[in-house]
């Protein structure tokens, strides 16, 4: 709560704002004010102080991410941008994995992060939990900002990004947001992992009438990087001890190592893009019917790329590599249409139902093998939200709750 007039609210509770005393699932939101205290650049920094989440980063900067809420698969947790699904088609999983550690967050106003099981709202990729991003809407006429950050392994950052408001006529209104960013680590741990981003997004809140908003959004990441050889174990590995399942690893150059580490290979790198453009017109045809219609499509491109090249720790090692250049190709897209109603009953009581649509299609080369695939999917939703005792706050929605659980005790225990 920033102030008596001005509360904090978040939607990922019950799909709609809802003030922290009335979400019943835990809900932590990170405001601009804390991102830019942290001096956060990706989403993946961001979460590394969530409570129940956990992330793991794999290698060097452009090494693959992953979250889990509490304990359960990266897979079981859904990805939001502006309330639209960010999920790569191509992942084996259907998550948004691959494009984690590729997304800057500079322009987001706020992060919510839902953890707990929200399928009922988000499908069923969310059953561990919902991450979103919201972009900051303009605060100022008109704003500006140019930085340069430095950093170890050879970081250097420069972002910039420009933001206003216009008054078109009495009742209507455009604010605008431009961003970009470019994160480029010129070494890595082991001094050859370089690592390069570049993102940029564009949005637009354009107010058509005093019952209707139109929200548009591009966004667009390119990121290259070095990578490294997988973990391995060590050739003729004893066996455990009797009665044991689980060794202690120890790495080379140990003495008793039983398994490399991720060790440099100089022609081993990937280069990922992706683009999404959004576009959501919320509107009133009357005063207890609001609607909102949105749409989003999203394009990724991923390529890896591993020569015969080797490091010399490796050839002493005799590790190898493949003769020719292998080549892993991954090319996906996704449509999402999504309407939904909200129709107030009474003060305490609203009904929601929505449509959503999608389209998602793969191309993809691996192991020499070429998959193309495309699916469409149709989902109808109906829910109600009743906000019960006049709509009063949550402690004391739990006073009442005992005081009439206390009843039915008592009347229990005296007709035995």
């Amino acid at each position: 709560m920033c102030s008596s007039d001005l509360q904090t609210v978040n939607v990922l509770g019950a799909g709609l704002p809802e003030i922290p005393d009335e979400t019943a699932k835990s809900v932590t939101v990170i405001p601009a004010e804390e991102l830019r205290a942290r001096d956060i650049v990706t989403l993946s920094d961001a979460l590394r102080s969530v409570p129940g989440l956990q992330l793991q980063q794999l290698g060097a900067p452009a090494g693959i991410a992953s979250y889990r809420f509490r304990g359960l698969r990266p897979e079981d947790s859904a990805l939001q941008l502006d309330g639209f699904r960010l999920a790569d088609p191509s992942d084996n999983k259907g998550s948004a994995r691959p494009l984690l550690t590729e997304m800057a967050i500079t322009s987001a106003d706020r992060l919510e992060i839902l953890r707990g099981a929200a399928s009922s709202l988000y499908g069923t990729n969310a059953v561990g939990g919902v991450i979103n991003a919201q972009t900051r809407y303009p605060a100022a006429p008109r704003s500006g900002y140019l930085a340069m950050e430095g950093g170890s392994l050879g970081l250097l950052l420069p972002s910039a990004g420009i933001s206003g408001q216009a008054e078109l006529s009495a009742s209507r209104r455009l604010a605008y947001s431009l961003n970009l960013t470019h994160q480029n680590y010129l070494s890595g741990p082991d001094g050859q992992d370089a690592t390069r981003n570049t993102t940029g997004s564009a949005a637009a809140w354009f107010t058509l009438a005093p019952a209707a908003r139109l929200f548009t959004r591009f966004t667009l990441s390119d990121g290259f990087g070095y990578l490294n050889e997988s973990p391995a174990p060590t050739p003729n590995l004893p066996d455990p001890p009797r009665g044991a399942i689980v060794r202690d690893a120890r790495a080379y150059p140990d003495a008793q190592a039983n398994f490399y580490p991720q060790i440099n290979d100089p022609d081993n790198h990937q280069r990922i893009r992706f683009y999404s453009g959004a576009a959501r017109l919320e509107f009133a045809p009357v005063e207890f019917w609001q609607q909102s219609l949105g749409f989003q499509s999203l394009r990724a491109r991923r390529r890896y790329t591993d020569g015969p090249d080797l490091a010399p720790l490796a050839r002493t090692l005799g590790l190898v590599d493949p003769l020719t250049p292998s080549l892993g190709r991954y090319d996906s897209s996704a449509e999402q249409l999504v309407w939904q109603n909200s129709l107030r009953a009474s003060s305490v009581d609203r009904f929601h139902a929505g449509l959503e649509y999608n389209r998602v299609s793969i191309d993809q080369l691996e192991f020499g093998q070429t998959t193309v695939a495309r699916q469409n999917s149709l989902s109808v939703s109906a829910r109600n939200h009743a906000s019960l005792f006049d709509g009063r706050r949550s402690e004391e929605h739990t006073s009442e709750l005992q005081s009439l659980a206390y009843l039915v005790c008592r009347l229990l225990l005296e007709k035995k």
